[in-house]
């Protein structure tokens, strides 16, 4: 057992686990076996018995939450046989929030780990997800090799040019997403390390992982863009490292001030790399052009269901049978307004952000609690755009920093 702990302590090991956990890589070969499952019954058999008692003790301290979660999902399991039992979407939902988020978060909190080494791992594991982001988009035979061996999960082609996928199934807003907390947690090592040549590799590494959004999506550039600023702030001595970020950032807007002026004859010389840059850069800054961002369009067009009994008790469902969202809109408190009704929803919410606030604000050391604040808040900030709280990934992060918080109070120390 020894051997075993000293395995899962290896920095290594944990950045592999938590690479395959939040990319959720999905192989031809074995489609039923998801990463992200994989991962779940490797640290159900080996920790299981040390993830009970930090359950015990989370559910006995924070009684009231838990209570209201048990309230909504036995709501939930209502709602499906009075539905008929066809509908399993909100279901999926709920089992993937408490399961792959508050579950595994305990999982990982009970590893031999300490909070800088959880830092560590999500930060590298996302480096790497940059660094095959890069690959992807420069690279063609890159992406017709991954189609090759992995299940495409999204209405974006894993071949796609203009969107890469990194290594993962999908390109999109979610992997931005996901990037982007590797921004995050890198900004957690650059303010938790006394030294300046550290620093300086925390921060570029940042913003190599915030560049690649470029290439994937808005959302994750975008909320990269605010962990980098909210953390220099919170840290203003180092003003200079602004200055820095916006000469780097400066260099992409040159490139796309020459592309556009270019003749039309170096733009076709190098047209598949020119042209897949110009897209991203159309689309990442198109909220400040004059036609504004199309996303945002969309999202205020999207329809909200009337308030009537069926809306404030809930549907149960908000997918058909012909797989279609019959609510209408992408954003996730519609969705969860039209299948758990607004009763149910507002618990859901109200409930979740009460519990993480007041986790934080018993975070000891001053720091981690600012940088926890940073981290909390564009949580449901993102439910506009998609249902991301029932969405592997961000639950699951800052959960985890909130019990590695409470298991080791003197946790800001020097990489």
């Amino acid at each position: 057992m020894k051997a075993i702990y000293r395995i899962f302590s290896s920095q290594i090991t944990i950045v592999l686990l938590i690479f395959l956990f939040l990319f959720n890589i999905k192989f031809i070969s074995v489609p039923w076996m998801p990463t992200s499952r994989f991962v779940f019954f490797i640290l159900v058999f080996f920790f299981l018995f040390r993830t009970v008692p930090l359950i015990k003790r989370e559910l006995t301290s924070n009684y009231l939450y838990y209570f209201s979660l048990f309230f909504v999902i036995l709501y939930v399991l209502v709602l499906f046989f009075v539905s008929g039992g066809m509908h399993f979407d909100l279901i999926s939902r709920m089992i993937i929030f408490c399961i792959f988020g508050f579950f595994m978060s305990f999982a990982f909190s009970s590893l031999p780990i300490e909070l800088n080494t959880f830092f560590r791992s999500v930060a590298f594991a996302c480096f790497l997800q940059a660094f095959f982001v890069y690959i992807s988009f420069f690279s063609e035979s890159y992406r017709i090799f991954l189609s090759g061996i992995l299940v495409e999960t999204s209405n974006i082609p894993i071949t796609y040019s203009k969107r890469v996928p990194g290594f993962s199934n999908s390109s999109g807003s979610l992997l931005s997403l996901l990037l982007s907390f590797g921004v995050f947690f890198f900004m957690c090592l650059f303010v938790n390390n006394s030294s300046r040549h550290y620093k300086l590799v925390f921060f570029t590494c940042a913003v190599f992982v915030a560049t690649s959004c470029l290439f994937v999506g808005k959302l994750g550039l975008f909320l990269s863009a605010y962990f980098i600023f909210a953390t220099l702030f919170f840290q203003s001595k180092y003003f200079r490292y602004v200055i820095f970020l916006v000469a780097l950032f400066s260099v992409p807007a040159s490139l796309a001030y020459y592309i556009y002026n270019s003749p039309s004859s170096v733009i076709e010389s190098n047209a598949v790399s020119l042209e897949g840059f110009e897209y991203a850069l159309n689309r990442s800054f198109s909220i400040f052009s004059s036609e504004g961002d199309s996303t945002i369009k969309a999202l205020l067009k999207m329809p909200i269901p009337n308030l009537d009994i069926n809306t404030t008790l809930g549907h149960g469902y908000f997918i058909d049978a012909s797989g279609r969202n019959v609510t209408g809109s992408d954003v996730g408190y519609v969705q969860s307004y039209y299948s758990l009704g607004l009763i149910f929803s507002l618990i859901f919410y109200v409930s979740l952000f009460c519990y993480l606030f007041y986790k934080i604000l018993g975070v000891q050391n001053l720091t981690l609690r600012n940088m926890a604040f940073v981290f909390f808040f564009p949580l449901f900030v993102v439910e506009l755009k998609e249902p991301f709280i029932t969405k592997l990934g961000y639950v699951f992060l800052l959960l985890t920093y909130l019990f590695l918080c409470d298991k080791d109070k003197n946790s800001v120390e020097n990489i």
